[in-house]
């Protein structure tokens, strides 16, 4: 019979083993869990759209806005100057989702940080890139949305093309980034740079409505602000309208009921009006 030599190699393994069968022994490993299938649905919707925290809204989109897809967002009236009613809606999606940090690029450096605390948004989540004319934001938008560094880039834009919007979304699905397009006009009144076609997923319109009564004593005649929000086109969906309002608490909240569903050419009322002359009928 042959005698084997321990090597010093194999002592090692063995003084190991050893020790670490020692740490072990008084140890419990858990047992495998299982996650179940409501948490991995979550988990997937969330990781698929954005909520905006409005539950039947939410429901109509499929869960919320597509992430890795453009929305555009337009106001009316005097709003298409300074577009106070899209940056509203932007500084909601931020709201809903604490956890976001985003770009925000615009032309026109007027966004108020006060205001945004006033909204419970952090500044300090958002890299503010000012540029000078379109060319740059869509330029700027592009390569923000390409880098992968947030998840969420906001741009402020007036004139916008099939193209550059196309080539947005192939930017927006390359790295799973949204994108809010803010459509802000240079000057009042000239809607028809809105009126062309796009590849964004959503084309919304915020307009104002009058205020609703309240419980409140202190403020007489006083009601929350109130908003019409009209989306009016949806990629693989049909449009809808709700009426919302803006809670003491600054979240947003739905006041219809159902969605008002309906086409702009059937829309007979003022806003519905205006999205005609807005954004034209095109399905773009």
């Amino acid at each position: 019979m042959q005698n084997v030599t321990p090597s010093p190699r194999r002592d090692k393994l063995a003084r190991l083993r050893q020790e670490l069968g020692g740490r072990l022994a008084g140890i419990t490993l858990p047992a495998r869990q299982t996650v179940p299938a409501t948490t991995q649905t979550a988990t997937l919707v969330s990781a698929t759209v954005l909520a905006l925290g409005l539950p039947l809204i939410d429901a109509h989109l499929g869960g919320g806005l597509a992430r890795g897809a453009v929305h555009e967002i337009a106001g009316g009236g005097c709003d298409t100057e300074l577009a106070t009613a899209p940056a509203f809606f932007a500084s909601q999606i931020l709201l809903q989702h604490a956890h976001l940090r985003a770009i925000w690029i615009a032309a026109t450096a007027d966004l108020y940080g006060s205001g945004l605390q006033a909204m419970s948004v952090d500044p300090s989540r958002l890299l503010l890139v000012e540029s000078r004319q379109d060319a740059e934001s869509l330029w700027a938008l592009e390569e923000a949305a390409r880098s992968g560094a947030v998840p969420l880039v906001i741009g402020e834009i007036d004139s916008l093309d099939l193209t550059a919007s196309r080539r947005l979304q192939l930017a927006a699905e390359d790295k799973n980034c949204t994108i809010l397009l803010l459509r802000r006009s240079r000057l009042m009144g000239k809607s028809d740079k809105h009126r062309q076609p796009s590849a964004a997923t959503t084309r919304w319109l915020i307009t104002p409505q009058p205020s609703h009564p309240t419980a409140d004593t202190t403020r007489p005649g006083l009601g929350l602000p109130c908003w019409h929000l009209h989306l009016w086109r949806q990629r693989n969906g049909p449009p809808a309208a709700w009426d919302i309002t803006l809670r003491q608490d600054q979240h947003w909240q739905q006041i219809s009921p159902e969605p008002q569903r309906q086409t702009a050419m059937a829309a007979n009322d003022d806003s519905h009006a205006f999205t005609l002359q807005h954004h034209g009928t095109s399905a773009g």
